[in-house]
């Protein structure tokens, strides 16, 4: 069965399906939580938050039960059709219904990610 892919609404809106969309420049792990921290071309966002060209954000996981990267050039090969850099796995069979699968699609990785929630949030301009 083919998955279905849901785009994740943030504070800048949905970020369209770009490469050049999301940038990472920390991954932090500490125990079960993950810590994204980089920036967002604010062109690719739906939402335009102020005048500037790049949105500083952190993204907080929680709950991690596991998380896979995969470098973006072998993920486009398996021509998965996310609707967004930052989306959702709606059909993915686990034994928890309380877990979620997200994708974030950065430059280099794609980061795939089954947690329990997470939090994305803007922390600065440039």
């Amino acid at each position: 069965m083919e998955s279905i892919y849901k785009e994740i609404n943030t504070e800048v809106g949905y970020i369209e399906a770009k490469r050049d969309a999301i940038y990472l420049d920390s991954f932090q792990q500490e125990n079960n939580i993950l810590i994204l921290l980089g920036e967002v071309y604010a062109k690719w966002c739906e939402k335009k938050l102020s005048q500037y060209k790049w949105y500083k954000y952190r993204l907080t996981i929680k709950g991690v039960k596991e998380y896979n990267a995969v470098n973006i050039e072998d993920f486009y090969k398996k021509k998965i059709n996310t609707p967004s850099s930052f989306s959702e796995v709606l059909d993915i069979s686990n034994d928890n219904p309380n877990l979620r699968t997200i994708i974030i699609e950065t430059y280099d990785w794609v980061y795939i990610v089954t947690c329990k929630n997470f939090e994305f949030e803007v922390i600065g301009y440039r």
